[in-house]
């Protein structure tokens, strides 16, 4: 049995299903047509903060990227109060492309940020150092748009990481955009793998190839960056081209800052729980991960049809939107039996194919 409510540290949030690009291998790419858009009801949003998670302190908060960019939420700085008062240490993460807005939305974020107990890091998707080469995968996301808002979030006093997905298209400018972060003066820079060897855009032709990772080291190399020659010594960028790379500028600024330590793991099959983290997608459904959220992107999400038995298991044999705090609160939700029992069980026997797929659950 999954007991969520006495364990739960950690919220990983989707504020809206917008977004201002067309990623291929994105799901909302896919399904542009038929996907409901939709902004987190600010009203609810309130209401979780405020009350729902009253005895339930969330030390954690990621605004991330599977439906939308937060950026488009029209009540996005409103909302960033919220998570504080509920708790005021808590830490806070937030995912963009950094294509939207102007620079002046971004500075005065920044100072928005500034007054919070802990450092608010954005982490920005660049994936390349050219509107060419960003653009082959950030489909209408310019590159130099992004580094005029990311610089005048940093100049204003934010905090920013570059976090680049390599592609063969783009894995020999690696080099290049750490250089540019540190120049930058971001705090970190993270270079990460696709999980697709092929990228399709949605009329099914190749967008993005990954065959740059055969015979690449895939371990992630941590390191801090101290200068030029001394990364130079300490990464073969022909083959270290997954890391994550502390700059300068985070010694600078965070040398005093108390950092967030992650809780100790739960001893459980399921990869979310054991971390101790939800997801809650802009139409306010709580999932139990990220990977079970998208795949209500293959169904619609505004209907009782569903093609998946991970929504047999949950809307069609409990109530509709058993899940959704429009209709219920935070804490029903989590303390039904299709989060306390439906889902451990579904772990456990490996019947949901995102649990196998993403996070290698077996029997």
């Amino acid at each position: 049995m999954m007991n969520w409510y006495d364990n739960l540290t950690t919220l990983e949030i989707d504020v809206s299903s917008f977004c201002n690009a067309a990623c291929p291998s994105c799901r909302r790419t896919q399904h542009r047509e038929d996907l409901s858009l939709m902004h987190f009801d600010l009203n609810v949003w309130k209401r979780l903060w405020l009350f729902d998670l009253k005895n339930i302190t969330i030390k954690k908060l990621v605004l991330n990227g599977n439906w939308g960019d937060p950026m488009m939420h029209k009540d996005f700085v409103e909302m960033l109060k919220y998570p504080i008062m509920h708790n005021p240490d808590i830490q806070i993460s937030i995912d963009s492309n950094g294509g939207y807005r102007t620079e002046k939305f971004w500075s005065n974020l920044a100072e928005v940020l500034n007054d919070y107990n802990r450092p608010v890091i954005v982490r920005f998707g660049i994936d390349g150092t050219t509107n060419y080469s960003n653009n082959i995968y950030r489909v209408d996301v310019l590159y130099d748009t992004v580094i005029r808002n990311a610089r005048a979030f940093i100049n204003a006093g934010g905090f920013a990481q570059w976090n680049m997905t390599v592609f063969d298209h783009n894995y020999h400018q690696v080099r290049d955009a750490l250089h540019l972060a540190a120049d930058y003066n971001f705090i970190s820079f993270r270079s990460r793998k696709s999980y697709s060897r092929k990228i399709f855009d949605k009329d099914d032709n190749v967008r993005a190839t990954t065959y740059c990772y055969e015979n690449k080291n895939h371990k992630i190399k941590k390191l801090v960056y101290n200068n030029f020659d001394d990364i130079e010594s300490r990464l073969n960028f022909n083959e270290d081209i997954f890391t994550m790379i502390r700059l300068p500028q985070a010694d600078r600024e965070l040398k005093n800052v108390k950092l967030y330590i992650e809780p100790l793991l739960l001893d459980h099959k399921c990869v979310w729980f054991r971390e101790r983290r939800l997801q809650i997608d802009p139409y306010m459904n709580v999932w139990p991960c990220c990977h079970i959220s998208g795949e209500l992107m293959d169904n619609d999400s505004n209907k009782e049809h569903f093609k998946l038995d991970i929504f047999e298991d949950s809307w069609k044999k409990y109530e509709y939107k058993c899940n959704n705090l429009k209709h219920n609160s935070f804490k029903d939700v989590i303390q039904h039996n299709y989060f306390t029992k439906e889902i451990d069980d579904a772990v456990n026997s490996a019947r949901w194919k995102p649990c196998v797929t993403f996070c290698g659950v077996d029997k």
